[in-house]
């Protein structure tokens, strides 16, 4: 039984490592959010 809980976290662990990752970059590269985008963005809705 603890070996199957440390097998699972590890793939847990080694599955969402890269999507985390990915997930950091994407939100770095929309941080330059002007208000021009924010205005459009806001009459679509």
């Amino acid at each position: 039984m603890f070996l199957g809980g440390i097998i699972s976290g590890g793939l847990t662990y080694a599955s969402m490592k890269p999507m985390g990752r990915r997930l950091k970059d994407t939100l770095a590269e929309s941080i330059n959010y002007t208000e021009e985008e924010f205005d459009k963005d806001a009459d679509n809705i």
